[in-house]
């Protein structure tokens, strides 16, 4: 099986989301995705993860 991998940075956190794709079935899977933290607020949000797909 051979997999597409792409990684995608956060500008904001300098950070790497990596998504895998197997372009026989176009699954896809994000791998270690991070959430976004809202500190003055004390809240997560998955918005950078989402922008990946």
């Amino acid at each position: 099986m051979n997999l597409d991998i792409l990684a995608c940075s956060n500008p904001d956190t300098w950070i790497l989301n990596y998504l895998f794709e197997d372009p026989n079935s176009n699954a896809r899977a994000i791998i270690d995705p991070l959430l976004d933290y809202d500190r003055a607020f004390g809240q997560t949000q998955t918005k950078s993860a989402e922008q990946v797909t």
